[in-house]
């Protein structure tokens, strides 16, 4: 059952055995967002745990603009909510097309009265994650992570970024994208698999590299299609660069568009 797979890589289940863990995976329901929308806000009524299997969420403090955190594959959010009736503590917002598995608090109530011991586990961990939280500082990061490049210089523009962030970059020309003949994948780039891909597993791909790459560059056909359409979508940057010129004041210029 891929639930207790996901379960398995949650710090939260960690000490529960395989018998409580499929236990917990029959109560989870799937639930699929897309890049924008906001799972919940501040201050709305909580009753629900979130576990992320695919995708990307910012978690979003006082101010309404500034992500205090970056949820990814085999993170959680919202475990206070099945303890505590109170409001929720910050906003969640999507970045990356998610795929979440809910854990709402009538299913957990009747989780513990069948098993108590599952109650018991989690509650130690959450104390332990609110005792790290308060320990440490947030740490933001910037939101450009992601940009999609039409006009065949894409391959230029990476080395260009790897360059300036000095940290490896990914690099994923879509099917049709216009790249050298002679591509090389080296100097701090590296090719991201393209196989198969479409918008769902594009999305999740993503969701799963931006944790990995500091930036992640995206080579447009220039003829759309649904996968390219989601790639500009999902991309925090978009940028038309076409091969007119000196190629390293091309990249110098789309990166400046960038950062």
């Amino acid at each position: 059952m891929e639930q207790v797979e996901l379960l398995k890589r949650i710090p939260l289940f960690r000490n529960l055995d395989d018998t409580d863990l499929g236990l917990i995976a029959t109560k989870l329901h799937r639930e699929r967002y897309s890049k924008g929308v906001y799972v919940f806000n501040k201050g709305d009524f909580g009753d629900t745990l979130y576990l992320v299997d695919s995708g990307e969420l910012a978690v979003v403090g006082d101010d309404g603009d500034q992500a205090i955190a970056f949820l990814g594959p085999g993170s959680f959010v919202g475990e206070i909510s099945l303890l505590l009736t109170q409001p929720r503590t910050a906003t969640l917002q999507v970045v990356i097309d998610a795929q979440l598995w809910a854990l709402r608090k009538a299913d957990f109530e009747e989780l513990i009265r069948t098993r108590p011991a599952i109650a018991l586990e989690m509650m130690r961990e959450i104390s332990r994650r609110l005792v790290k939280t308060t320990e440490q500082k947030a740490v933001t990061r910037k939101r450009r992570r992601i940009t999609a490049v039409f006009g065949g210089m894409a391959q230029e523009l990476a080395r260009y970024i790897f360059v300036q962030v000095k940290s490896p970059v990914g690099f994923l020309p879509l099917s049709g994208a216009e790249i050298p003949a002679d591509v090389t994948i080296s100097g701090g780039l590296m090719m991201l698999g393209r196989k198969n891909l479409d918008e769902v597993k594009l999305a999740e791909s993503l969701s799963y590299q931006v944790g990995v790459f500091s930036h992640i560059v995206i080579a447009l056909p220039d003829e759309p299609d649904p996968v390219t359409r989601k790639a500009i979508g999902l991309a925090d940057t978009v940028k038309g660069v076409r091969r007119t010129g000196d190629a390293a004041e091309i990249a110098r210029a789309a990166w400046r568009g960038t950062s």
